[in-house]
């Protein structure tokens, strides 16, 4: 699939411009390993972290239907509105399995189409433990079609209740993720992550000491990225960082020239590339799809009065 196709066709210059560094990384990805996800079968949140800003359209409002449990919170409530562990409407299947024990439960929801045969959506697996249930969502492979076809489904789903799952009658309160500052965020492109510190500690060095080699082209966007910076709480998107690692390959080349050195010392950019890209993996991770604790209130006893004036014990 060409990947390109697959962003908008309408863009900003910012947006042109985010798209053109994503290439540049996307193009070393490449070369590196040889190949790209498969947005057929890949987890979405792979596709983010390897495609940036050229991941499809949609990708970071589906991952934001996982970040509000909104997902989960469809899936269960259906099963719940028919009392089964599955239920298959057209091309949809909704599964729910527990272990013997009740410790661990699994919810999946399936696709089978004539194209490509039954596959795997979504499946969040859940496990019990002595502070509540632990939910992970282990696989995202769904398109914005997808979660408006199965919202449509169950519409009229009421309030998710995780202790369903395991067969208890008790409702299940999820503990959200503390509350994230708000980031304009358009694509996983624009997801920042903390600095390398490579090109934290080379920046540094290069802007104090300057030289004659710094500046012209070297001080173009630099107060765009110092902005940026100061944003997100020294963060900054993978494609910054990678434009700083250039800077600072250009800067120590022409130093070096001036010099008359016939060697730099550098780290190189795959490695910068990969523990930016493992650490932009786990951003997303945390940020959408975040392991949660699900705990439940104590039983309580209160007194409520009655037409007759006698009283009766309610559990809440």
């Amino acid at each position: 699939m060409n990947y390109l196709l697959a962003t908008a066709k309408t863009k900003t210059v910012r947006e042109v411009k985010a798209d053109k560094k994503s290439s540049n990384i996307v193009g070393e990805h490449l070369q590196d390993k040889g190949t790209l996800p498969n947005l057929s079968t890949s987890d979405i949140r792979d596709v983010a972290n390897t495609l940036g800003s050229l991941a499809p359209v949609g990708t970071i409002k589906t991952l934001e239907v996982f970040k509000q449990n909104e997902m989960l919170d469809t899936l269960n409530n259906t099963l719940l509105a028919v009392g089964k562990d599955e239920l298959t409407v057209g091309e949809f299947t909704i599964k729910r399995t527990r272990d013997p024990q009740g410790k661990k439960a699994s919810l999946q929801l399936f696709k089978k189409t004539e194209e490509r045969g039954t596959q795997e959506l979504v499946k969040f697996d859940l496990t019990k433990t002595e502070e509540g249930i632990k939910k992970e969502v282990a696989k995202i492979n769904i398109s914005d079609y997808d979660i408006n076809q199965v919202k449509f489904i169950t519409q009229n789903a009421s309030k998710l209740n995780l202790e369903q799952i395991f067969e208890g009658g008790q409702t299940a309160h999820v503990q959200q993720p503390p509350a994230q500052q708000p980031q304009q965020i358009q694509s996983a492109g624009d997801i920042p992550v903390k600095v390398h510190p490579y090109i934290a500690q080379q920046w540094a060095e290069m802007t104090k000491k300057g030289g004659l080699a710094w500046g012209g082209a070297l001080n173009q966007d630099n107060e765009e990225i110092l902005q940026k910076l100061k944003d997100n709480d020294g963060k900054l998107a993978i494609a910054d960082q990678r434009e700083m690692y250039l800077k600072i390959m250009t800067h120590k080349t022409n130093e070096a020239q001036r010099l008359g050195e016939s060697t730099i010392e550098f780290t190189p950019l795959k490695y910068i590339m990969q523990d930016l890209q493992q650490w932009r993996a786990e951003e997303i991770k945390q940020q959408f799809t975040p392991t949660q604790v699900v705990s439940f209130p104590q039983k309580q006893t209160v007194a409520a009065a009655t037409p007759q004036g006698k009283s009766k014990e309610i559990e809440m």
